[in-house]
């Protein structure tokens, strides 16, 4: 595992926020698609 400075709670509230812009990309990219 990797050493992190940053709190616990930090490190969530990133790959949190990470994960919900991947989600909100996948989904317009779907988006896109069916509009083609």
């Amino acid at each position: 595992m990797l050493h992190r400075h940053s709190p616990i709670t930090q490190s969530d509230a990133v790959s949190g926020s990470v994960s919900w812009a991947l989600r909100a990309t996948a989904l317009g990219l779907t988006a896109g698609m069916l509009r083609l």
